[in-house]
């Protein structure tokens, strides 16, 4: 990370990007986008349940492909009274598996990188706009760096560094955490890096228990709040992780070296 990455980094709410090996490389977010996903989950019909429920499954299936077999056979979807959650890509301080709506992850993609992005409480705006809350647990899971990396996690505008962990010999990571429960409500940046790779994505942080979708557009203009960015490298088996925890973010995986 350097002042000049981290301005190329930086994203409007909702919106992603990567660098890779120093070109600027367009990445894609995916989501549960379906209509029903943005109606309150105990006001919707048995349609929408259904709807979303494919929609999950799809997004999973997607996933999961760009992913060694191992990493996504810890992963899974499972259908709920009223939608669907993700399994296997949270943990909470203790290491029990923490089930998250569907509606609350988004995929970022870009070059040979996959990555899923969620938290317990998140809300997820039809433009794909991620909105959290700063106590709740936050994680990604996903696949394509080199073996045993250096990832740093940086919240910025001025680059924080809030966590640190290695890729496994297959080149996957994931982490999770409270990386927010210090950071102030607002836009922010948070970025994942290595020496040669970076993708970010703009999200909101809220004041727990205040989580509302965010309205901001996918494209267009920046906005000149400070961006949550998150750059996110991903890979693919959770077991083989290795972290080096800072005090900031709890651990997912095996301890890092």
């Amino acid at each position: 990370m350097n002042p000049e990455n981290a301005a190329t980094l930086r994203r409007a709410l909702g919106q992603v990007g990567a660098i890779l090996n120093g070109v600027v490389t367009e990445a894609r977010m995916r989501s549960v986008r379906s209509p029903a996903a943005q109606v309150a989950p105990e006001g919707r019909t048995a349609a929408e349940i259904a709807q979303v429920q494919e929609t999950a499954r799809e997004l999973m299936e997607g996933f999961c492909a760009k992913l060694p077999e191992s990493f996504a056979a810890r992963l899974a979807v499972a259908a709920t009274e009223t939608g669907a959650s993700v399994r296997g890509l949270l943990t909470d301080v203790n290491g029990a598996p923490v089930d998250v709506p569907a509606e609350s992850v988004v995929v970022i993609e870009t070059g040979g990188i996959a990555m899923m992005v969620g938290a317990e409480d998140a809300r997820v705006a039809e433009t794909g706009a991620l909105s959290v809350s700063a106590g709740s647990t936050f994680g990604f899971a996903g696949g394509g760096l080199e073996a045993n990396a250096s990832v740093q996690v940086y919240v910025m505008s001025t680059p924080t560094l809030v966590a640190e962990l290695f890729t496994a010999d297959d080149g996957t990571f994931s982490l999770s955490g409270t990386f927010f429960a210090t950071i102030p409500s607002g836009d922010h940046t948070l970025v994942f890096a290595t020496s040669d790779v970076q993708v970010s994505m703009g999200i909101q942080v809220v004041a727990d228990d205040v989580v509302e979708a965010p309205a901001l557009p996918i494209t267009g203009p920046r906005t000149n709040s400070t961006p949550v960015v998150l750059l996110l490298i991903a890979v693919g088996s959770l077991l083989c992780l290795r972290v080096r925890h800072r005090p900031i973010a709890d651990r997912f995986g095996t301890p890092g070296r």
